[in-house]
């Protein structure tokens, strides 16, 4: 008798341990396909002083520095252009370019109106996932940029988001004409 409840008892345990090791499996989740509009190749949130902004990007490789992603993009309310520049990786944090990350006007061949990269400042870019096949990369960023011309005016990029596909055509500054 003892022995046909310990091997119940074992039965049951053994039934609580496979359906729960069945309920923690991950379960396979089909993403959506980005849906952008021309001329665009993705999308981004940013916060600037608790304000959310929603914003479409170009993401081209680094037509300067192989390796290299360069996003793009400004909001309906801005009066310059977020440009993130950072090394491609399949995951984590990456390294920024700090000669090619701002919020600037972009002229024919530099950058004019220029709020740089705050080097004092934490900033972080990181890559949640890159699938090389698609082309779809996600990532978090967050970062501070100062005023070229009063340092002291500084615009902090906060719980920034993006999600987009890389363009293949090489971003470089000047218009050769």
């Amino acid at each position: 008798m003892k022995l046909l409840r310990f091997i119940l008892l074992m039965a049951g345990l053994l039934a609580v341990i496979f359906s729960c090791q069945h309920t923690f499996e991950p379960k396979h989740v089909e993403l959506e396909p980005l849906k952008i509009p021309e001329p665009f190749d993705g999308q981004l949130t940013v916060s600037i002083e608790g304000r959310e902004y929603h914003l479409y990007l170009f993401a081209n490789p680094n037509g300067y520095q192989e390796g290299e992603l360069v996003l793009r993009g400004s909001a309906a309310e801005w009066d310059r252009t977020l440009m993130l520049t950072f090394q491609l990786a399949p995951k984590g944090r990456v390294a920024i370019n700090q000669q090619m990350t701002g919020y600037w006007d972009l002229g024919l061949c530099i950058p004019f109106r220029r709020y740089l990269l705050d080097t004092g400042y934490p900033n972080r870019v990181e890559i949640e996932s890159y699938d090389k096949n698609s082309g779809e990369l996600r990532g978090i960023f967050n970062l501070r940029v100062k005023n070229e011309e009063a340092p002291f005016d500084k615009i902090e990029f906060t719980n920034g988001r993006f999600r987009t596909n890389i363009n293949p055509f090489a971003f470089e500054y000047c218009i050769e004409g």
